[in-house]
């Protein structure tokens, strides 16, 4: 198990050193978000894969030599009890910590699907160009959950949602961001002591606004007037992980 950890760790960090120093500042925004996902898969898949292509016939095998007996009185060496139960004790307790950490991770992921999903059930909605808009009562801020839409309603009914704001989570929708989110998510309940998952998963994000932001600019060539829209939406709350929220940090980045 440590083996694995250490192979599909490794294989991460490298990916990720790959993509910052050679493909983050490009502009092949696709090939870059394929390229992260294929990180992820790779690194915990390859451990997995035997590497060993020697066959078994072509190992050298050294000749036998017979060496002459040697008689000696055996010799008894003392069982440490206590020594022949402290390993696996300290396994158990590390297997049991993992799994209570690993329930809580759990827990936590089916809580936010739970409550994403009773969002979207639970509030009226609308159709607008093949997604859904849940009209929320809360002042949260924009943010897509697979083909689902989170809107003010009053903005909404009073036509103060933003057209450029509209777009940007429309990109969301119909490029399938929260797939990715998904998958990163699933991995850090199994995963949840590796702190890559975490860059990982800022990159990601990162990613994707800048996917659906060249939507926005190929549509209303003002990335100006984008920019400032950005900057208003910011202080707004965002209500889940599981989303693909406007996000101050990754704005500024923008």
């Amino acid at each position: 198990m440590i083996t694995y950890l250490i192979k599909s760790g490794g294989c991460l960090l490298v990916l990720l050193t790959v993509y910052h120093l050679l493909l983050e500042k490009e502009k092949s925004l696709r090939f870059n978000r394929a390229w992260l996902f294929f990180s992820l898969l790779f690194s915990f898949v390859v451990p997995f894969l035997p590497l060993d292509g020697l066959p078994a016939s072509k190992i050298p095998v050294l000749p036998h030599i017979s060496l002459p007996a040697i008689n000696e009185s055996p010799v008894t060496v003392p069982v440490n009890n206590n020594t022949a139960h402290a390993s696996p004790s300290y396994v158990n307790w590390i297997l049991i910590l993992y799994g209570i950490v690993t329930a809580f991770w759990l827990l936590r992921f089916s809580r936010n699907l739970y409550q994403v999903l009773h969002r979207i059930s639970g509030h009226s909605w609308v159709r607008h160009e093949g997604a859904r808009l849940v009209l929320l009562r809360e002042n949260y801020v924009p943010h897509t959950f697979g083909k689902a839409i989170f809107l003010n309603e009053k903005a909404w009914r009073e036509g103060a949602i933003d057209k450029e704001i509209l777009t940007h989570e429309l990109a969301h929708a119909r490029q399938l961001h929260t797939l990715d989110i998904l998958v990163l998510e699933v991995l850090r309940i199994f995963f949840w002591f590796n702190p890559l998952l975490i860059l990982y998963k800022r990159a990601i994000q990162l990613n994707h606004e800048f996917l659906a932001d060249e939507a926005v600019i190929a549509t209303y060539h003002n990335p100006k007037q984008y920019q400032q829209l950005l900057f208003q939406l910011v202080s707004l709350a965002n209500p889940s992980s599981l989303s693909s929220p406007l996000n101050y940090h990754i704005t500024k980045k923008r």
